[in-house]
């Protein structure tokens, strides 16, 4: 009952599927990326942001990364209390990602809350909403 719907998705979803795009592998093993998965990659705030759809598990998956730092998030009811976050170190070989040193721990309030920030300035840029229900 708590997982968000696609009508409620339907914006992501849509950019998703009208910018599709490449992760570097490194990134693809850490979120263990299916070939079914939408995938998109976009840049906001100074920070790179890629995003994954799964249709199969209906999970939403972002990291974004910044510098040398990498934040994953997973969540399936975007209701700010994410199932699985990670927060460590990226390396980079040029502008690629090239290894990620992360520790996928339970997520509180404090670490999330510059991640959604960050992801909700790029939908809002996007003109990207969610539905009712996520926004309550």
């Amino acid at each position: 009952e708590d997982v968000i719907g696609e009508d409620e998705l339907a914006g992501l979803l849509g950019w998703l599927r009208s910018h599709p795009g490449q992760f570097p592998q490194v990134l693809e093993s850490y979120m263990e990326t299916e070939s079914r998965d939408l995938k998109g990659v976009t840049r906001y705030a100074g920070w790179d942001i890629f995003i994954q759809f799964s249709e199969d598990e209906h999970q939403l998956k972002l990291f974004l990364s910044q510098g040398t730092n990498g934040i994953l998030l997973a969540d399936s009811d975007f209701k700010r209390r994410s199932q699985l976050f990670g927060l460590g170190q990226v390396d980079r070989a040029g502008q690629q990602l090239s290894a990620i040193t992360a520790k996928r721990e339970k997520p509180d309030t404090d670490n999330t809350q510059q991640f959604y920030t960050v992801f909700q300035g790029w939908m809002q840029s996007e003109g990207i909403s969610l539905g009712e229900r996520a926004e309550r």
